[in-house]
């Protein structure tokens, strides 16, 4: 509840994984759901409507799946390699890019994301971006 609080008052929106019942608990903003878990998001939303809901995605194919299912917005990862994720096939700007301009959903990068690669992905046409290795 810290957190959620922290959150609201830095006007930061609070997105808890893979768990809305957690998430509502907690007055959380929302909730990412792993790729394999999207499937799911139909009921979550009928159960949890005052959650948004975001998806991770790893192929264009989930990226539609994602909309189709009723996701609020999409995280694509990983677009550049991490230490989290060392031998995942990465997306880079120009392969994301591409994928960005045939989707409607405001899809987020993630994934290896530096002050330098911000820069390369700053003009791919993601809403956003969520990163680690930017604030360490």
């Amino acid at each position: 509840m810290e957190l959620s609080k922290l959150c609201k008052s830095r006007n930061l929106p609070l997105f808890i994984a893979g768990d809305a019942a957690l998430a509502w608990r907690v007055r959380a903003n929302g909730v990412h759901l792993p790729d394999a878990l999207k499937t799911r998001l139909p009921r979550l939303q009928a159960t949890y409507p005052q959650l948004m809901f975001s998806a991770a995605c790893h192929s264009e194919r989930s990226l539609i799946a994602a909309k189709q299912l009723g996701a609020d917005l999409a995280f694509l990862s990983p677009i550049y390699a991490t230490r989290s994720h060392p031998n995942a096939r990465t997306w880079g700007a120009v392969r994301a890019a591409a994928a960005l301009r045939r989707c409607t959903l405001p899809v987020y990068a993630l994934g290896g994301i530096t002050d330098t690669r911000f820069t390369q992905i700053s003009n791919c046409g993601f809403s956003g971006f969520g990163a680690i290795s930017l604030f360490e």
